[in-house]
């Protein structure tokens, strides 16, 4: 038969028809699309039997099994199942091996004359699916061949080893086929689900022996293997190589390992290590010195091996028998032996290529071992000296695995912010551009000899495969999961390291802060975040000195973290910390001085203000109320005085509430003596009294709602019978009448500097904490408390002594004293009162329901700048140009007046 006859152009198609990748029947026809059962299997349609006499295959490098259906009691029928690889064609007419004829269905052979074998899972990462083939004869026994190297029938394996040479002719739109729709997103039909089971497997420990993930053993390695080794590798089950594997590699790895035997046995190391290297490769055509009848594509992309062999630079002990310290009968260390090639090499992915390990198979000999390794086990490279085990440049998983080039990449593009997907895409492009330059260099090839004057007695060439056709280039990337699981497994396993280098870094200033991102991302519970923040410290090289999650941003859960930083400095002889950088210095100060003490050496502290701070005078007297009688008493002291004075007049008392508070959670306390049962306060009924008393009146900032909250506290917000707590006067409101403040909402600490001159001390650890409910008060909250009550009623005494002010309004007679204020309310920039005449106009502009005339008699800040909608050109100007010559009238908007 023709190979390069073209198919019958009413040859259906195999594989699901374009558009139906997301069908209700996708997976249903052609080829099974999806990820094998857990169990081994992949689910196929029905092969349908057709005529011997009228049906022909070829003899394809594939794998054929006669699998057993049985039903469920143990009977069933046998139905032949071919398996091959997703680059070779199922169309005679695209093959190179002789053909053959179809079997009958009672021609079946029985399991006795069958090799029963289960498919081996697919790569998870694999750009190409599997095919289904139609059944062909006499397979079992040459596919068990081909897969161990071994050669049963030379003509069919000279003819199948034909067609992996010579690829089959395909459709020029075919050979760039390496787009990414057939990327493992698309095939799992598990979803999420499936993408975490085979990351699960694919990132899970290496074993020590790895060489029946994927292949079983040679009959003839298992011959020449020990009684016990030869048990266990016998009962190996036999699994069919990943989709993504080259079918060609099995042939090359046999001359590989044939090459590397003799090249021992004569100077007994390989001849890439005499040349001080470890890998193995074909070089290029143009090294050679004689040129062939006939190029070949292959010729162009040779597998690169790399050659691993540690016990010819050492011997290597038993990595168990270490750990477990056995001795030979001679008292020596148990050292491994050889046990022969692996049946398959390793393979692993480079910037532009992939790269195949070749090792050595060893085996413990010890009758209390007896287990089998790999060159490139974990165990292995643990035992073996750390300057040979530097040089082994790959970063394995259970089956994949990468060069210390790429991770190298790997681990900067995702510093940098590259992210998984967008690596991917690099590497595939990386090696996409090495394979166009293969194929470049072919066609050049061809080209030259085209144009040789003997060009009419070469042979014809053949096209250049695809980069992901498996019997040809058999090109292969891991996918984004891959790799963002990969960095994960990397950042785990070096963690230790990690800390370890944060620990041993300077940290002469630091700055540290909180970070909600990260938390954001991470895993909730019944739909919580697990912790509320990142808190990270770093040096002045901005380099990471302290990362920890908390549950909140309080203290008591970053602070520990922090504390830990002044012993690693001393014990690795750097500096103590001097400076530290924060952005609450007012509440984070107390907690650093005490995780780092370095910070008062040799400091004078700078006041938080320049005025001197408030103090109780002498002729106060501080009691503290520690009963319910006491509170009574005192109480109804005050009562006495209310009742003595006239019915129309007031009691005045400054007053001030502290909780206790928690800093972990943010929450909020009661006091814990006068709480119930029901978790709420029981007040003694003294103090009920004044609280809902309106002629005493409660002096403070904040007062209402502390009598709010107080009261909510005490459960009287769920009854409609309880009379609510009255009497709240504002300092904050008082402050904006006299202009003292542009606004009601300011704190005791301003109220105190901007009235009476002096500092209020504020110490946000007395103020934030979580003993205010305690019996005994510390004599810095007693201090504490006093103060700000003193600091309201000195407050209030400086306000009975400056007259109030109030808005102007249409009520307000004619020549009443007023004054200018700045547009925020909080300066007063002139003086004036209001003019006796107001005409409908003044210099062009309306006088409205807003607007007032009043007669400016003096400036107090000259700069103050008229609004632009009170003058006739709409331009601001400042009002010292008007006022030149005072008194002069001035047109204002009422809101900016105040009397």
């Amino acid at each position: 038969m023709n190979p390069d006859k073209q198919p019958p152009k009413d040859k259906r198609q195999r594989g699901r028809p374009k558009g139906s990748k997301n069908g209700p029947n996708a997976g249903t026809t052609g080829r099974p699309v999806g990820r094998p059962r857990k169990d081994g299997t992949l689910q196929m349609p029905k092969v349908n039997t057709l005529k011997a006499s009228q049906q022909t295959v070829p003899s394809q490098s594939c794998s054929t099994e006669t699998g057993s259906h049985l039903n469920s009691d143990g009977s069933g029928s046998k139905q032949p199942v071919a398996i091959c690889s997703p680059g070779s064609s199922v169309s005679p007419a695209l093959s190179g091996c002789t053909e053959q004829p179809l079997m009958n269905v009672n021609d079946v052979p029985t399991s006795a004359d069958s090799n029963i074998g289960t498919l081996d899972p697919p790569d998870e990462e694999s750009d190409i699916e599997l095919v289904q083939v139609l059944p062909q004869l006499n397979t079992s026994s040459t596919s068990r061949d081909l897969e161990n190297g071994t050669k049963s029938n030379p003509a069919q394996s000279a003819s199948c080893k034909k067609s992996r040479c010579n690829p089959p002719k395909v459709l020029d739109e075919q050979l760039c086929d390496y787009n990414e729709d057939e990327d493992e997103d698309d095939i799992l039909p598990g979803g999420i689900d499936a993408d975490i089971d085979f990351m699960l497997d694919e990132f899970a420990a290496i074993t020590d022996d790895d060489d029946t993930v994927c292949q079983d053993l040679d009959a003839a390695v298992v011959s020449n293997l020990p009684p016990e080794h030869a048990a266990s590798a016998e009962g190996t089950k036999a699994k069919i190589p990943r989709a993504t594997m080259p079918t060609w590699l099995a042939d090359e790895y046999a001359d590989a390992r044939t090459r590397l035997d003799s090249e021992i046995a004569k100077m007994g190391r390989p001849a890439c290590y005499e040349n001080g290297q470890f890998t193995m490769t074909v070089p290029p055509l143009v090294f050679s010195r004689v040129v062939p009848y006939e190029i070949e594509p292959m010729d162009f992309y040779r597998p690169q091996f790399f050659i691993w062999l540690p016990h010819i630079f050492h011997r290597i002990p038993c990595p168990d028998c270490k750990d477990a310290n056995r001795r030979t009968k001679r008292g020596q260390p148990v050292m491994l032996r050889i046990l022969g090639w692996p049946q398959h090499p390793r393979r692993v992915v480079d910037l532009e290529h992939l790269v195949f390990i070749i090792g050595h198979w060893y085996y413990c000999g010890h009758e209390d071992c007896k287990k089998t390794f790999q060159s490139w086990s974990p165990a292995v490279m643990r035992v073996i000296p750390p300057p040979l085990a530097a040089l082994f440049p790959f970063h394995l998983t259970y089956r994949c695995g990468l060069t210390d080039r790429v991770v190298g990449v790997l681990r900067g593009s995702f510093q940098r912010g590259i992210g998984p997907s967008p690596f991917a895409k690099y590497i595939r492009t990386m090696h996409i551009r090495y394979y166009e330059q293969l194929h470049v260099q072919y066609l050049e090839t061809v080209r030259q000899r085209m144009q040789a004057s003997s060009s009419g007695l070469l042979p014809s060439h053949r096209p250049f495969p695809r980069w992901n056709d498996p019997s040809g280039y058999a090109g292969y990337v891991p996918t984004h999961h891959y790799f963002r699981c990969f960095y994960n497994s990397l950042v785990e396993l070096h963690a230790v390291e990690m800390d370890q280098h944060m620990a041993m870094q300077s940290a002469e200033g630091l700055s540290h802060d909180h970070s909600y991102k990260v938390t954001g991302l991470l895993g909730k519970v019944n739909g919580v975040a697990t912790f509320g923040a990142l808190h990270t410290a770093c040096n002045d090289y901005g380099e990471c000195r302290k990362m920890t999650l908390t549950p909140t941003k309080g203290h008591d859960d970053c602070m520990p973290a922090l504390a830990e930083i002044p012993g690693t400095l001393a014990k690795y002889g750097h500096t103590p910390v001097k400076v530290v950088f924060t952005d609450n210095v007012r509440g984070d100060k107390s907690a650093l001085e005490r995780a780092f003490p370095s910070l008062l050496h040799d400091v004078n502290p700078i006041p938080s203000s320049t005025l001197e701070d408030l103090v109780v005078p002498d002729d106060w007297h501080v009691c503290r109320l520690g009963s319910t009688y006491q509170i009574n008493c005192r109480m109804n002291c005050l009562m006495d005085e209310l009742h003595a004075l006239d019915a129309e007049k007031e009691l005045h008392i400054a007053f001030d509430l502290e909780w206790p508070v928690d800093r972990e959670t943010g929450i909020y306390g009661r006091i814990s003596q006068y709480v119930q049962d029901n978790g709420f306060l029981k007040l003694p009924s003294s103090l009920l009294v004044v609280l809902r008393s309106k002629r005493v009146c409660k002096i403070g900032v904040q007062v209402k709602a502390d009598l709010t909250r107080l009261y909510n506290d005490c459960g009287f917000s769920n009854s409609s019978n309880e009379q609510p707590f009255v009497g709240a006067l504002e300092l904050g409101s008082m402050a904006k009448d006299r202009n003292v403040t542009d606004r009601t909402r300011v704190s005791l600490a301003d109220l105190t500097a901007l009235v009476l001159q002096r500092n209020l001390p504020k110490d946000a650890s007395v103020r934030i904490s979580t003993k205010w409910d305690d019996p005994d008060l510390s004599p810095e909250q007693e201090q504490y408390a006093a103060l700000d009550v003193f600091a309201a009623w000195a407050i209030l005494e400086s306000f009975l002594t400056i007259p109030s002010s109030g808005p102007v309004t249409s009520s307000t007679p004619v020549g009443t004293q007023v004054q200018l204020m700045s547009r925020n309310g909080g300066l007063v920039v002139a003086h004036g009162h209001i003019a006796r005449h107001q005409p409908k106009q003044l210099d062009g502009v309306n006088v409205s329901k807003t607007r007032i005339i009043i007669t400016l008699t003096s400036i107090v800040v000259p700069a103050y700048l008229i609004r632009a909608e009170l003058r006739a050109n709409r331009q601001e100007i400042p009002i010292s140009s008007v006022g030149s010559q005072l008194p002069v009238p001035l047109l204002c908007n009422r809101k900016d007046l105040r009397t």
